[in-house]
């Protein structure tokens, strides 16, 4: 039974496959109520997909997941109870921390929109860009985000931190990714994504081998694997909806019908020029941290 402090949480087994490639094999591990457990380990061994998997953003391959004694698999994400933050927290600069954590509960049930504004260059440019501003000038951008200020809910550091927002009712729109998105209807939750009439913007991601690295043949064959074009073609599918990066993939589903109907399509999403924009990064940052506070 749960204790006043939380839930017992059980992995049984837990397996994640990717194609060919393992993330996670066969992970048992017992977390009592109220007990502080931390994942340790290097980029890409698996900590994220096994957070994914216990929060239900992403079923695993085998195996199962507890809560109290009784699987939660069938469950959508929005009904396990369970939160899931990335890397930086969802927090008000200007509030305490008892503050913070309270938030969530004075604001449920609003019947105000929150917004969410996402503190990264890729969204301040765009919002800039569709405003009429130029990789020099950036007054546009902080002129829109100023008028938006009175429908934000919160400002959060990264896109991981929205899946939080969201089962916590703090925010109703957020810039975010196309297969989060697809992920999260997946599950259950009530979200749609929409992209606006100037049309969809994205940026590239790269896949690197580390010199030095312990296993070097088993990350050229990760790499090898996620260029295939059959991977990429079942990587398309849900519950991944992963965007092919492969022009021989015949693009099908949920991508046709809100991102682009052909690979030829893909090359209309606007990307942006980081050599003009990454010397700017810090005085961009400092600036909207100094002006913009929700």
């Amino acid at each position: 039974m749960a204790t006043g402090r939380g839930h017992e949480l059980r992995l049984e087994g837990i397996t994640k496959r990717f194609g060919d490639a393992t993330a996670v094999h066969g992970i048992d591990l017992t977390v009592s109520a109220g007990e502080l457990v931390a994942l340790l380990g290097p980029s890409g061994c698996g900590k994220s997909t096994l957070l994914r998997i216990i929060s239900g953003f992403m079923p695993q391959s085998e195996g199962r997941v507890l809560f109290d004694g009784q699987s939660v698999d069938h469950l959508a994400s929005n009904r396990r109870g369970v939160g899931i933050v990335f890397q930086n927290y969802a927090l008000f600069p200007h509030m305490t921390v008892r503050q913070n954590i309270a938030y969530g509960l004075e604001v449920q049930r609003q019947d105000k929109a929150r917004v969410a504004a996402r503190v990264e260059i890729a969204f301040l440019a765009e919002l800039n860009r569709v405003n009429g501003g130029t990789n020099e000038n950036f007054d546009p951008a902080f002129k829109a985000l100023r008028e938006l200020l009175p429908s934000v809910g919160a400002i959060a550091a990264n896109l991981g931190a929205y899946a939080t927002l969201w089962q916590q009712e703090q925010i109703d729109i957020a810039p975010y990714n196309f297969n989060f998105v697809q992920t999260l209807k997946g599950k259950g939750v009530p979200v749609e994504f929409v992209v606006p009439e100037t049309g969809a913007a994205g940026w590239d991601t790269s896949l690197h081998l580390v010199a030095g690295s312990a296993n070097a043949e088993a990350g050229f064959k990760y790499i090898e694997t996620h260029l295939d074009p059959a991977v990429q073609a079942e990587m398309m599918k849900p519950p991944y909806n992963v965007i092919p990066t492969n022009g021989k993939v015949a693009l099908a589903g949920e991508i046709t019908k809100t991102i682009a109907k052909t690979a030829a399509d893909l090359g209309n999403i606007r990307g942006f020029d980081w050599d003009k924009l990454n010397p700017q990064r810090g005085a961009l940052i400092e600036r909207f941290n100094r002006e913009i506070r929700a």
